[in-house]
C-alpha cells in the first residue's frame, strides 16, 4: 500500500517530492490538452470562405503527413486542421464539391484556406481559374472522398405551376 511517508522515503526531500509531483501533473495536463486541442479544431472549423487554389508537388514527394503526393488522389493541404479531416470544398462559382482529406501544410498566402491536388481541383472545375472562392465544411470520416453529386433540382423547382 503506498502511504505519504512510503512515497517521501523514495525521494530525498520533500521539495523533490514537490517538484516531480508538479512535473508529473504538468505532464498529464499537456496530455489531456494536446488530445483535445486536435478535436476541439476540427469541430471549430464547421463552415469557412476563403480563395482556393490547387497544387502540383513532384508525384510521390512526401507530404507533411507522411503520405506521397499523388495527383489523382482527392487530398489536399490545410494550414491547421489535423491530418485525416476530411473536408467538402465547394467551388462558390459554380456550387461543384469535392471531399478531399487534409495530408499537406498550406497554403500559406494570405487569404487562400485550401490547396487542392489536381483530381479534387478537376472536380470543382478550377483548373482553369487556378484560383476560386470555396467554402471549406469538416465532414465526417466515414464520408467518401470524390466528387460531390449535384442535387438535381426538381419538377417543381424546374418548372413553377401556373394555376
Amino acid at each position: 500500500m503506498f502511504t505519504l511517508q512510503s512515497i517521501q522515503s523514495k525521494f530525498s526531500s520533500f521539495s523533490h517530492m514537490r517538484v516531480y509531483m508538479i512535473g508529473s501533473l504538468f505532464c498529464l495536463f499537456c496530455m489531456l490538452a494536446t488530445g483535445a486541442s486536435a478535436q476541439t479544431r476540427k469541430n471549430n472549423l464547421s463552415v469557412t470562405n476563403g480563395k482556393g487554389t490547387y497544387y502540383l508537388p513532384r508525384e510521390g514527394k512526401n507530404t507533411a503527413s507522411g503520405e506521397p503526393y499523388y495527383r489523382n488522389r482527392y487530398t489536399c493541404a490545410h494550414r491547421t486542421l489535423p491530418f485525416g479531416t476530411r473536408l467538402r470544398v465547394t467551388n462558390q462559382k459554380n456550387n461543384r464539391s469535392v471531399v478531399v482529406k487534409v495530408t499537406d501544410r498550406g497554403p500559406f498566402g494570405k487569404g487562400y484556406v485550401v490547396d487542392l491536388s489536381y483530381i479534387a481541383a478537376d472536380a470543382v472545375k478550377m483548373i482553369h481559374s487556378g484560383v476560386v472562392p470555396v467554402l471549406l465544411e469538416v465532414v465526417s470520416d466515414d464520408t467518401p472522398l470524390g466528387p460531390v453529386a449535384q442535387a438535381e433540382p426538381t419538377t417543381s423547382e424546374a418548372s413553377p405551376s401556373v394555376g
